[in-house]
């Protein structure tokens, strides 16, 4: 990408820094209203979008383990993005639920609803659906956590400020929490950054797999209020683009990993903050693990990142698989063999199926605690299925007529 190219989208960013959203959310959470639904009529493409559900009820072991074991991380290395999460605490104080909370959202994102066979012209990310319900919970849920910040961190939150003017004066302003950039970046990562590491774990997809993909998180990203024009006016159109934001957005497969790059140049460096988030996201993704594969997160982590991303979050080394696959993505020509040709196959064979092991463990254990009394998780019965994810709740048997209760016959 040329110079020219990255400082005119790092000018068009700096812009969306202050930006955040600025509508009345009381009632985005359940609006049906006539013009809300129209937009999205005219924004979702039902088979691009039942296509994408499809790709990921395929392949959504590794398409799960790319989002928790790189586009998690990677927002974290976004040192100023992490500000935010360090000050909410929860995802340190208590990463299982976060991380639950997080693989709960992509999961419904991605699950067709039964009702969507039921009606033809309409899927679970039209108004009132499941989709787009989460999505709308979570952008309701962006606005709290500004105004709690903007309340009782403001301090902090401009002691941060200026310590960033310190370390990097040319680099961009801290900005608003949750603005327009960090939300845009977050959507590129789940799109972009995921079709990396499926490049590098080998899942094989075709042009309209990406092409569904991206548009499913388009649509995801009007619900939720990223770049579109009643996030900036209050009566502006939902599910449309605002014009500052028209350079990023819609996502597009032939652009969008222009602008991730530039982000990333423009936010990534060391924090301490980021280094605590993703060794909390590690301490949940490996304690449910058999010991013989608790260092394979730190090692698939660092593999999908790469080794700059990961030093600059201190991934922990060690074991002689990370070390394989550190080697196989450091050296250019040994990545290059396993990403394309053939004699590649067989690590990016074990690559994939141990990342779709590790993640279905996760999955498994979310699964029964949810059975059993802990956080909710819920997984259709067609992704089980598919991603061979038991239940561990036994029916319980009838109680007969002659059954002994005691010393009491019934």
């Amino acid at each position: 990408m040329n110079k020219l190219l990255t400082n005119t989208i790092s000018e068009l960013l700096d812009q969306l820094r202050d930006a955040t959203d600025v509508g009345d959310l009381t009632d985005y959470v359940e609006d049906t209203d006539d013009v809300t639904v129209d937009a999205y009529a005219a924004l979702i493409d039902i088979e691009r979008v039942r296509h994408a559900q499809g790709f990921f009820t395929t392949f959504g072991l590794p398409i799960t383990a790319s989002l928790l074991y790189k586009a998690l991380p990677d927002s974290y290395a976004a040192a100023r993005g992490a500000q935010v999460l360090s000050l909410t605490g929860e995802l340190v104080s208590t990463p299982a639920r976060r991380v639950r909370q997080t693989a709960q959202f992509l999961i419904t994102m991605l699950t067709a609803g039964p009702e969507d066979r039921r009606n033809g012209r309409r899927t679970s990310l039209h108004p009132g659906q499941p989709g787009a319900l989460a999505a709308r919970r979570l952008r309701v849920f962006h606005r709290g956590a500004r105004d709690w910040v903007a309340t009782y961190c403001t301090d902090r939150w401009n002691a941060s400020e200026e310590y960033f003017k310190r370390v990097d004066p040319h680099g961009p302003s801290l900005g608003k929490p949750l603005n327009q950039e960090d939300l845009i970046g977050m959507l590129h990562g789940f799109t972009v950054g995921v079709f990396e590491s499926l490049d590098v774990l080998g899942v094989p997809y075709s042009a309209d797999d990406k092409e569904a993909w991206f548009h499913l998180w388009n649509v995801v990203g009007c619900h939720m209020g990223i770049g579109t024009e009643d996030a900036f006016e209050d009566d502006g159109v939902p599910a449309k683009i605002h014009a500052k934001c028209q350079f990023a957005l819609p996502l597009d497969p032939s652009s969008s990993a222009d602008t991730l790059a530039v982000i990333r140049k423009r936010h990534w460096m060391s924090s301490m903050e980021g280094s605590i988030l993703v060794n909390a996201l590690l301490a949940d993704l490996s304690w449910d693990l058999p010991r013989a594969l608790k260092p394979y997160p730190a090692a698939l982590m660092r593999y999908l990142l790469g080794e700059e991303t990961a030093n600059l979050l201190g991934i922990a080394r060690g074991g002689w698989v990370q070390q394989a696959l550190l080697t196989a993505n450091s050296c250019h020509r040994i990545g290059d063999i396993v990403r394309h040709r053939l004699r590649g196959a067989p690590v990016r064979l074990a690559t994939s199926e141990l990342s779709a092991l590790v993640t279905q463990r996760a999955l498994q254990a979310y699964v029964e605690q949810a059975e059993h009394g802990g956080p909710s998780f819920d997984l259709s019965s067609s992704l089980r299925n598919a991603w061979g994810i038991g239940s561990s709740r036994e029916a319980e048997l009838p109680v007969p007529p002659y059954a002994i209760t005691g010393s009491t016959i019934v």
